[in-house]
C-alpha cells in the first residue's frame, strides 16, 4: 500500500510542477508554436524536471520516508515515460491496443 501512496504523491507533485511551468502559456497559440514537450526541453528537459523533483522529495522531511527504498532511476524512468506519453506528439504507445478498449501491461 505504501508504494501506491508514494506513486500518487510523486505523480501529483510532478503534475503540479508541470502545471506551474505551463501556466504562462497562452491558450490561443499559433499552430506552428513548439509543442509543450519541446518547450519543456524535450527528453533532456523532462528528465531534469523529474529528477530535480525526486531529489526535492528526498530532501522534504514530511515525505522523504516514502522514498527510502525507492530506486530513483527506475522511478524516474517510469515517470518520464508517463509524462512523455501524454505530451510528446511523436511518441507512440505500443502498450495500448488499437483494437481493444482495455490496455495491456506496460513493457518492462
Amino acid at each position: 500500500m505504501g508504494t501506491v501512496k508514494t506513486l500518487r504523491i510523486i505523480t501529483l507533485s510532478l503534475l503540479s510542477a508541470l502545471a506551474m511551468l505551463t501556466a504562462s502559456v497562452a491558450a490561443d497559440e499559433p499552430a506552428e508554436a513548439p509543442s509543450l514537450y519541446e518547450r519543456l526541453g524535450a527528453a533532456d528537459g523532462l528528465e531534469k524536471i523529474v529528477r530535480d523533483t525526486i531529489a526535492l522529495h528526498h530532501e522534504n522531511p514530511d515525505i522523504a520516508h516514502y522514498f527510502a527504498d525507492v530506486d530513483d532511476d527506475v522511478l524516474a524512468g517510469h515517470v518520464i515515460a508517463f509524462f512523455a506519453a501524454g505530451i510528446c506528439p511523436r511518441l507512440t504507445r505500443p502498450w495500448i491496443s488499437p483494437t481493444r478498449t482495455t490496455t495491456r501491461p506496460l513493457p518492462t
